[in-house]
């Protein structure tokens, strides 16, 4: 063959691959502008979709939903796997299943038959989408965990490279089940890491590792057959949910709101959850004031309650007949000349909580008053125990300055007697005890900016977080335990700590504040650690010489202000978390001081 041959063998080679290169162009370019090819390359989807219907949730809104379109959309698309669970107090007798890969084509079909496979693929669509419009709550109550621990068994089940989610419409609000929104023990005001840490630890949280959690509808109630949940509420809801699917192992996200259009009627009942307010009262300062016609007023107002930091509020008159005389929205009140009443009452209103609100009655006068004298100064709460560990570290307390013709609330906080320089108050009242401080007591002053001859004083009591505690939660005012189960649980797993220390243990019972007799707290503290040590001897052996019992009642390290029962500070809520034993080496240092009143 000559080299002329030769030369021509290979053009025509190289033709023809060329030719090859663009035709298999082609049909790619073809079949991925069909949606042949990238479908049959994407990543498997397994779904759990959880319905929480209830009658004290709106209606899911499948309709105008894009974020829950395309999650139907990819298990669908790429013929994975889903399934239904409806959250009522039964999640495990309604639960369905859907396999999409059976629909799946071969490469062939996929070329020949792509229209039909495309109409294939919107009828599964379609039949899916109604069985999620179609189910619905059949037991009463709402099981959300029980729900959730079903998802995670199904997914567990399923390959580890598919991609798995948990796809959750509920308000959150479970109202069955170990966490129950609807019980005494007040979960919606509860500390969220207390809630999870005792769910961990009698085995409570299911295996959530490599799942996504995306959340819609949280906390979007009806608004009829149950209260909508305030702002501070809304916030633990989903910090509790959060926490919850964290320490699952899984990832947690809270889908943009798409809000239901309506309420659901003829399903099971749900139990309303009764929605208290960390927010205890508004007082406006002062109560009574003598304003002069034609000229103004300045009153302030103090949101009290538990872990309030939101002061913000909204003023009014209440009767509002006279255009002139107004307050803004500082608390000015300006009275207008011409203004024939003799007496009229101003309103502040809480904007976190607008059903707590605070009067002040003014009366009017034609004569001129003297200037402004500082009498005296208030503080709230007027006894503060803090610790080193967050969240125990950080307070906010406010002040009144109180005398005659509305004097200045203008002060100056000061603080003495700490060792570490990270503990400080700030000018808005705000406490930080730094983690390495040793005090056990601080003093706060507050001084009248206006008179600095007038000045108040507050404790401070500090305590270092203790190491080897506890907590077990009791109902109130008794020694019963909120569960039976639960308490075992969590004293089964404190035998070991028991029987390794050589001189035992301390057991604290620590109760919230009962009433004005500090004794008859102290005696509660005892009963529900004499309780605890009975469960502790009568299932696990324990030797009781080793266990030596004291009630603290109120007053003590691990308490948070809760209030004075029959007054406006009283705060069920966080008497709840007061509620709880303590176990301490009797070799701690700290348990020893706590045990001999030298702590503080």
């Amino acid at each position: 063959m000559t080299g002329t041959n030769v030369r021509d063998v290979f053009i025509k080679i190289g033709v023809v691959a060329i030719l090859i290169a663009i035709l298999c162009a082609g049909v790619y370019w073809l079949l991925n502008d069909r949606g042949i090819i990238g479908s049959a390359h994407e990543q498997p989807c397994s779904t759990v979709f959880i319905l929480g219907p209830g009658m004290n949730s709106r209606t899911i809104n499948f309709d105008d939903n894009p974020e829950l379109s395309a999650r139907i959309d990819r298990v669908v698309n790429t013929y994975g796997f889903a399934a239904i669970v409806v959250a009522d107090g039964n999640p495990a007798s309604q639960t369905r299943v859907f396999d999409f890969s059976v629909f799946r084509p071969s490469a062939a079909e996929r070329i020949i038959e792509d229209d039909a496979i495309k109409e294939t693929l919107v009828r599964v669509r379609s039949h899916f989408f109604d069985e999620m419009k179609n189910a619905h709550s059949q037991a009463p109550e709402r099981d959300l965990v029980e729900a959730l621990s079903i998802a995670a068994r199904i997914l567990s089940s399923r390959p580890s490279d598919e991609i798995r989610e948990i796809v959750v419409l509920s308000t959150g609000l479970s109202t069955a089940g170990f966490l129950n929104f609807t019980d005494d023990n007040a979960w919606l005001y509860s500390d969220a890491i207390e809630i999870i840490d005792t769910m961990q630890s009698n085995g409570s949280l299911p295996n959530l590792n490599g799942i996504t959690v995306s959340w819609f509808q949280m906390h979007d109630v009806c608004g009829v057959e149950q209260e909508v949940i305030p702002g501070t509420q809304r916030q633990n809801l989903e910090e509790i949910w959060r926490l919850f699917v964290a320490r699952s192992g899984g990832e947690f996200i809270i889908v943009e709101e798409h809000p239901g259009r309506g309420i659901y009627e003829g399903l099971p009942h749900v139990t309303p959850v009764e929605i208290l307010s960390a927010i205890t009262g508004v007082i406006v300062h002062p109560e009574q004031a003598d304003v002069q016609r034609g000229t103004s007023y300045d009153f302030s107002a103090l949101v009290a309650g538990y872990g309030i930091t939101a002061q913000d509020v909204e003023w009014s008159i209440d009767d509002s007949s006279h255009p002139e005389t107004v307050i803004d929205d500082n608390g000015r009140l300006i009275v207008a000349p011409n203004d024939p009443r003799e007496s009229i009452v101003i309103i502040a209103v809480s904007t976190a909580d607008p059903r707590v609100s605070g009067r002040a009655t003014v009366r009017l006068r034609e004569e001129s008053l003297s200037e402004a004298v500082v009498r005296e100064i208030t503080i709230f709460p007027d006894d503060i125990i803090l610790g080193t560990a967050s969240p125990y570290n950080v307070f906010d307390i406010n002040a009144m300055v109180l005398g005659d013709n509305n004097p200045s609330q203008a002060v100056r906080f000061e603080l003495t007697g700490n060792n570490d320089p990270g503990t400080r108050v700030d000018s808005n009242g705000r406490i930080i005890i730094g983690s390495s401080e040793t005090s056990f007591i601080l003093i706060i002053r507050v001084t009248s900016l206006l008179d600095p001859s007038i000045y108040a004083e507050v404790p401070v009591r500090v305590f270092a977080e203790a190491p080897d505690t506890v907590e077990v939660m009791f109902v109130g005012d008794s020694s019963d335990f909120i569960c039976e189960e639960q308490a075992r649980n969590t004293a089964g797993e404190w035998v070991e700590f028991i029987d390794s220390q050589d001189r035992g243990i301390y057991l604290f019972g620590c109760t919230a504040h009962t009433g004005n007799d500090y004794l008859d707290s102290v005696s509660l503290g005892l009963e529900r650690a004499e309780a605890f040590k009975e469960l502790l001897v009568r299932e696990f052996g324990i030797d009781p010489s080793r266990i030596i019992t004291m009630g603290l009642g109120y007053n003590n390290p691990w308490n948070r202000p809760n209030g004075i029962r029959g007054t406006p500070s009283w705060n069920a809520a966080v008497a709840a978390t007061n509620r709880r034993v303590v176990i301490m080496s009797a070799d701690d240092d700290f348990a020893i001081s706590i045990y001999n009143g030298t702590w503080r």
